[in-house]
């Protein structure tokens, strides 16, 4: 891109005043920048104005860095760069690459994820569904009642272990000291 200027003149009391408005190329750091730029200026009489701003190509950074990275001898790194533009990763895609990075791969991992997420919360044949706990407490867990069984019996209450040192009883001490 080149920036453009305009020249005119006006004349005023009998002297000519030139006016002069440009527009500065922005993207001009030489080669590899990936970069263009856009910019728009008016000028009047005594006063002007430029706006300018830079865009990032996104494919030519990505090329760049495939380049880099092949010319550093990482052949597989420098083909995945390139599977995060689609047109790439469909074309390697026919050639049989399998792309691990980029909006395709991430789509087989939605899938997949999909795929588990529903074979997990697939009921189980013989298992039985357990209700929600009323009654949970951090470290300790859920501790709300057993429910009844088939027969109407509870389930023996469990009781929690013993936290910290406790004192052990004679018979105790003589069993482990044996």
């Amino acid at each position: 891109m080149t920036a453009g200027a305009s020249n005119s003149s006006v004349t005023f009391n009998g002297s000519a005043i030139r006016l002069r408005c440009s527009a500065p190329g922005l993207a001009a750091a030489g080669i590899e920048t990936c970069l263009g730029s856009n910019s728009v200026g008016g000028a009047g009489p005594g006063f002007g104005v430029t706006i300018a701003g830079t865009i990032t190509d996104r494919g030519c950074n990505l090329r760049l860095y495939s380049r880099t990275l092949y010319s550093m001898g990482h052949k597989l790194a420098a083909t995945q760069i390139l599977c995060n533009d689609p047109d790439v990763a469909a074309a390697l895609a026919l050639e049989g690459v399998r792309c691990l990075v980029g909006p395709a791969a991430e789509a087989a991992a939605r899938g997949l994820a999909n795929a588990r997420a529903e074979a997990e919360a697939a009921p189980v044949a013989g298992s039985v569904a357990r209700a929600p706990c009323r009654n949970w407490v951090l470290f300790r867990g859920c501790l709300d009642e057993p429910e009844p069984d088939a027969a109407g019996m509870t389930a023996p209450p469990v009781s929690d272990p013993p936290r910290g040192r406790t004192k052990l009883t004679t018979a105790e001490n003589r069993s482990l000291t044996r």
